[in-house]
């Protein structure tokens, strides 16, 4: 899981393996007023989290 940091860390991606060749990346968005922490691997508040 990784926080997309052009997007300011409100989105993020996980990568999961479809075969052994091919890969698939999954999009998620944080709710509003928080941003993805990698280091805890949730959404958290804005303020608890330097992107």
């Amino acid at each position: 899981m990784y926080a997309d940091k052009e997007a300011g860390c409100q989105v993020w991606h996980i990568c999961t393996g479809v075969t052994k060749v091919a890969k698939a990346r999954h999009s998620f968005l944080c709710a509003a007023g928080t941003i993805f922490s990698e280091k805890k691997g949730v959404c958290d508040w804005w303020y608890n989290v330097q992107c």
